[in-house]
């Protein structure tokens, strides 16, 4: 498998010389994506948090995770990924592996492919509240892997707990494609991401 790798403006992927939309790229270009009305703080703070929890949860995954050293303010979403693994007996088959699609023109990285119940399952792990397009984003992430797969994303709590959510909306990538197809035209067209 050819390995798309991430530009250094984290809006696309390059394999060789051709390069892909992210899907969140996608998925903010056409609105479904939209901070507007969140003051510029709280992004940065949630954002930064999201990265540094999965970071910590990645390298917890490799087993080279030091917990002694880990942020305290971490502790907590590694409790509750802790415990999502054990009460679901999930097991990673791929970590934060980028995916492109040649015939689709776009690329991802999902948190993490494995099995839950006997069937695969994509997984994108979250340290914010539900939105309304994760759903579109992980359906994204299961047409990348081109097979079948259960879509789920994992609510981590600062206090512990967990909430999973299953999508199951046959809509999502009929949505998707049209927000890919927008992007696309937008491009052509002279737009910017």
């Amino acid at each position: 498998m050819t390995e798309a790798i991430l530009d250094e403006k984290a809006v696309i992927y390059r394999v060789g010389d051709k390069a892909y939309p992210r899907v969140t790229t996608i998925l903010k270009s056409c609105g479904f994506i939209d901070y507007s009305n969140v003051p510029e703080r709280n992004i940065e703070f949630g954002m930064d948090r999201g990265r540094k929890a999965h970071k910590a949860l990645e390298m917890w995954d490799l087993g080279v995770l030091n917990e002694d050293s880990l942020d305290e303010r971490l502790a907590p979403y590694l409790k509750a990924y802790k415990q999502f693994r054990q009460d679901t007996q999930f097991l990673p088959e791929m970590i934060e592996q980028p995916l492109f699609s040649e015939a689709y023109g776009y690329a991802g990285t999902p948190d993490r492919v494995g099995d839950i119940n006997g069937h695969v399952t994509v997984v994108d792990i979250k340290s914010g509240s539900p939105e309304p397009w994760h759903g579109l984003q992980l359906e994204a992430y299961r047409h990348l892997l081109g097979q079948c797969a259960d879509r789920v994303a994992v609510y981590l709590r600062p206090t512990g707990k967990y909430r999973l959510e299953y999508y199951k909306d046959l809509n999502d990538w009929p949505i998707f494609s049209a927000a890919l197809s927008c992007y696309n035209w937008k491009m052509a067209h002279g737009g910017t991401t």
